[in-house]
Order: C-alpha cells, then structure tokens, then sequence
C-alpha cells in the first residue's frame, strides 16, 4: 500500500494515519495526471472535511509539500512530468491540427481539444408576449486547437492510454474470461495467480519498452 507507507513518513497537524493516507492518494492520483499544486489544493483537498479549518493558502503549502514527499520518493513522476513539459514545447502542432500517436496494442490515440465560439442572441419568451424575450448562448465548435488544454490535459491522456493498452493486452492473451474494469482485473479464483502474473509482465513490458513520445 504506497499510499499508506507515505502517510505513515509523512506527519503534519493532528490527523490520524487514515486521514494523512486519504490526503496523500488525493494528491498523487492528480498529480500524475498533470495538475498543479493550487489545481489539487482547491479542486481535491475540498471534500475533506477534516481539513476545512484551513485556508486555502494553507492547503496549496500542504499539497506543495506532498508533492516534494511524493516526488522525492519516486522520482520517476517529477520525470515524467518534465518530459510532457518539454514535448509540449518542442512539439510543432499546427493550430487546425491534433496530437496523435498509436499503441503497441493496435489503437491510435487523438487529443484534439479546441476552442469554442460564444454566440448570444435573444428570442421571445412566448408568441403572447413577444416584448419579453429571453437572452440565450450558444457555443459552436470552431477548428482551432486548444493549445492550453493540451498543456493541461496531455499527462492525463498518456497515462489513461497506456492503462488502456495493458488492459487490451491482458485481455486479449488470456484464455479465459477476464473482467477488466478500468485498472481492475477480476477472473475464477482458479486462474487469479495467473492473471497477477500476466498483469506484472504487461505492465513492466508496455511501460519499458514502449514509447509513446518518439511518435508525436
């Protein structure tokens, strides 16, 4: 349990080790997709209510520090992170384009986000009372690249596309019937060891030898 050991190592304030653990997999699973410090501390840390008394300030300090503990023990995220960073900054995508690379397994991937256009106009409420009108907005998906949303989203979508491929592979090399449930597997007890087995080997071989940057 990675998330228990780093609570135990890691103290602040009055929490118990079950609320320190709650706090540290509300820190990492977000940080592995990308996000930021503030991004955790607002969005994440809010539904825990042993943490209201503090301010949000005090939650960016807490989540910074996690970060640090986090990162310090597993290097490997802070790398990764900075490799996307510097994808993102060496990559030449043009503004009507979109980023796409294909898996080992056989799927391609396409991120593509972009802008949107607002339009607002005003319609009457009623044929009865033409003089009171409603005021509407419309969005209409334009072909502009969303290139902040690539910045925020792309960790995301690696991570999520390699879990998918090792899925796809498990699933596709076994000889009896697998549940697979995004990054949860079950099968007959009779066949469980195996399957822990297979899921060790895919992920260590997609996850070693696979890579996804050589193809943007």
């Amino acid at each position: 349990d990675f998330y228990g050991e780093l609570a135990r190592d890691w103290e602040f304030g009055d929490q118990t080790e079950s609320q320190r653990r709650k706090v540290v997999k509300k820190i990492i699973v977000p940080r592995c997709y990308g996000a930021g410090a503030k991004n955790i501390a607002i969005n994440n840390l809010s539904g825990l209510s042993f943490l209201n008394r503090l301010s949000d300030e005090q939650k960016i300090h807490l989540v910074e520090d996690g970060i640090e503990q986090i990162e310090t023990r597993v290097p490997a995220l802070r790398t990764f992170r900075h490799e996307v960073q510097q994808l993102i900054r060496t990559a030449d995508i043009p503004n009507d384009g979109e980023l796409a690379w294909p898996m080992p397994c056989g799927f391609e991937v396409h991120f593509r986000p972009v802008h949107t256009d607002k339009v607002r106009f005003k319609l009457p409420v009623s044929r009865v009372r033409p003089d009171k009108t409603a005021h509407l907005v419309a969005r209409y998906v334009s072909d502009r690249l969303h290139k902040e949303q690539i910045r925020n989203g792309l960790m995301a979508h690696v991570v999520h596309s390699t879990d998918a491929c090792v899925a796809h592979f498990i699933v596709a090399h076994t000889t009896y019937p697998v549940i697979a449930l995004h990054d949860a597997f079950a099968a007959h007890a009779n066949n469980v060891h195996d399957l822990r087995e297979k899921f060790v080997e895919t992920m260590v071989t997609v996850h070693g030898f696979y890579k996804p940057y050589q193809y943007f």
